[in-house]
């Protein structure tokens, strides 16, 4: 049986693996969408008890950051 909690997780880690895909895939043109409320959410997640959620909050603030360096920001 699948509990709640991990189901909400898996929904969490894809959609936070989704949202470095489109930052990865749209590059310097995704800076206009990051923006301290963006930031605000994601970092509500590196404190998940999921150590995959946690995986993925890095993986995608490594794309952000990565994005960032691209377009001089």
């Amino acid at each position: 049986m699948i509990t709640q909690s991990v189901t909400t997780d898996f929904d969490l880690i894809v959609t936070l693996r989704c949202l470095e895909s489109l930052i990865t895939a749209c590059g310097k043109d995704a800076d206009a969408y990051i923006d301290s409320e963006l930031l605000d959410v994601i970092s509500c997640t590196l404190t998940s008890s999921n150590r995959f959620v946690r995986e993925s909050t890095f993986t995608l603030l490594t794309a952000i950051v990565a994005t960032c360096n691209t377009s001089g920001n």
